[in-house]
């Protein structure tokens, strides 16, 4: 039986002198640019995953339900129009919505506005800037980055319509504006 020695290949770093067989230099240097690439990928992903809307609905309302696994979001009676029973009057609502794309590790900063038909008036509602910590939920992490996000729902009760017209609500993470989603209101009867 012919026993053969494992070639190696000495080369210096620094002062060290490392002596590697053939497979084990291979395997370091693949090793290295794996991770090298796994980085790579990561703050590319970072860099062009710009965080959207999956999902925004106008309700009656919206009840949050404590399931074993966590919490259950239930929508009542999606809104395609607003009508409250007089313009000018009042109506409650509210909004749900899904944000995806964003860094679920990060704090982030979240505006929401409801804004009139009367241009130039002030908004309706304007949530102002609120800090939203980082998501605390471990099985986020089994999602790629461009599908990792929040649900949200905000409840508003009472708010005053004076006009009839398209009212725009309008999403803002970090000071980005996310989007623009217009409803129409139209009262059932009128004061006179």
């Amino acid at each position: 039986m012919i026993r053969q020695k494992s070639r190696s290949v000495r080369y210096n770093i620094g002062s060290k002198k490392y002596r590697l067989c053939a497979f084990q230099l291979l395997e370091a240097l693949f090793k290295k640019v794996f991770l090298f690439l796994l980085k790579f990928r990561q703050v590319m992903m970072e860099v062009f995953i710009m965080p959207k809307i999956s999902t925004f609905m106008y309700s009656e309302g919206a009840v949050n339900e404590t399931v074993p696994n966590g919490q259950r979001l239930h929508i009542v009676a999606p809104l395609l129009i607003f009508t409250p029973m007089f313009i000018p009057g009042t109506l409650s609502f509210s909004v749900s919505m899904g944000i995806i794309g964003i860094d679920v590790d990060k704090d982030h900063i979240f505006q929401f506005k409801f804004k009139t038909p009367v241009n130039g008036e002030a908004p309706l509602i304007d949530t102002g800037e609120i800090n939203f910590p980082r998501v605390n939920d471990p099985s986020i992490y089994d999602l790629p980055l461009d599908m990792r996000g929040i649900m949200l729902n905000f409840g508003f009760q009472n708010v005053v319509f004076r006009n009839e017209g398209t009212y725009i609500s309008e999403v803002f993470l970090d000071g980005e504006s996310l989007g623009e989603f217009p409803i129409n209101v139209k009262g059932k009867e009128k004061l006179q």
